[in-house]
This record gives C-alpha cells, structure tokens and sequence, in this order.
C-alpha cells in the first residue's frame, strides 16, 4: 500500500474529490452535482487517471460524518464504503464541524459555523475556543439575532449555511461572515493522515451517517 487517501466529500450541493499523499493535498476537483454519486465517481476516475494512480495503491478512503446535506452523507457514505469493500481500503470518517475548521486559518474566536439545513433554518456549531465542549444544534435562521457574547465580541461565521444565509447576517453587527468556508474534501487531508496513523478506522459493515435530527 501507499500513503495516498482519497477524500470524497458531498456536504453541500457540491461534491468534491482530492487525492492526498501523507496529509498533502496532490489534486482535488468539485463539481455541482446534480446526479451525486454520478458526478463524484467521474471526479474520482478522472483524478486517479490524471495521477496514473490505481484505487489498488491507495490506503484508504475518508469521507465526512452528517451535518450538511442528508442526501450527501448518505451517497458519500454509500460510495466510500463500496469502494473499501470492493478493493480492501480502509474508512476513514471524519466530523465535518472539524473539516470545516480546517478551512478557515488562522482560527479566530468566538466563531459559528453554519453547514446544511433547510430553507429557514441551518445546522450549527458555535465555539468560544478550541476547548470548547458544544454540540451542534439546528437554528433557525431569526434566531441568530439574539446569538450575543459577554463582552459583546464579534463573532466569525462562515460555512455554506452562513452562505446561504449571507443577506441576512451581514444586517446583524455582531456578525463578521468570512465568505466561501466549506468541508470540502481539500480541507481533509490533514485530519485523514492522522486519523489513518492512529488506525482510527471505522467498520465498513456497520458504520451509519450520523446526521443531527
């Protein structure tokens, strides 16, 4: 086996697809995807054709636990698991809240991030720091006006919700948007290689998207 693992990520009504070499991105491409799992396995052929790579002489295969797109995670996590079984990968599964920080560089606090959701509201995570022991949590998008810090702060809001939603937070001054944030599979390179080092697979048998109700 070799050091390269293909992150596969469909968080949003994008799909994207990198190939990584211990932690370093080699090569990723997105699409819109309108047929997913059609368009995220012409992404994939076409990265391992340009890189003369076979799926043979990859490590492994990470794709994103829920928070985005229900239909995204359920494909994504479909066609990662297909692909380990029928050529002996290994899975890799990781939060999407920390992809998504992975995007965002250098980190600054108090921050939100806003990733899928309906037309009204959208998943969640609002952190102090690091440390911080949140859960994410669906809100309504009026319900972000009354989001406020002790000091008053400004807060950091990014994610494809926070995209979304863009008209109506850059009305809200304790608001700061950083604009085009997303979990896509470029931002999960890092994560996988320390996740793959660990040995911190999941079973391709019973592994279930976990995807905030």
């Amino acid at each position: 086996m070799s050091d390269y693992i293909i992150s596969i990520a469909s968080s949003t009504e994008s799909g994207s697809v990198a190939i990584h070499h211990r932690g370093k991105i080699v090569k990723s491409s997105s699409a819109h995807c309108i047929d997913r799992t059609g368009s995220l396995i012409l992404l994939l052929n076409q990265l391992l054709k340009e890189q003369r790579l076979t799926l043979q002489q990859c490590s492994a295969i990470a794709i994103q636990s829920g928070g985005g797109s229900y239909i995204g995670s359920r494909i994504v996590t479909t066609l990662g698991k297909a692909i380990c079984y029928t050529n002996g990968l290994q899975l890799i599964v990781l939060p999407i809240w920390s992809v998504l920080l992975q995007s965002y560089s250098p980190l600054k606090f108090p921050l939100i991030m806003m990733v899928g959701g309906g037309k009204r509201y959208t998943n969640a995570l609002f952190l102090t720091s690091l440390n911080s022991d949140a859960k994410p949590s669906r809100i309504f998008i009026n319900e972000l006006a009354t989001i406020k810090t002790k000091q008053n702060k400004k807060i950091y809001c990014f994610g494809d919700g926070a995209d979304r939603f863009s008209s109506f937070i850059t009305e809200l001054q304790q608001f700061i948007w950083i604009k085009k944030k997303r979990a896509n599979a470029d931002n999960m390179g890092k994560l996988a290689w320390e996740t793959y080092l660990q040995k911190n697979y999941v079973d391709i048998y019973n592994y279930h998207p976990n995807y905030p109700k």
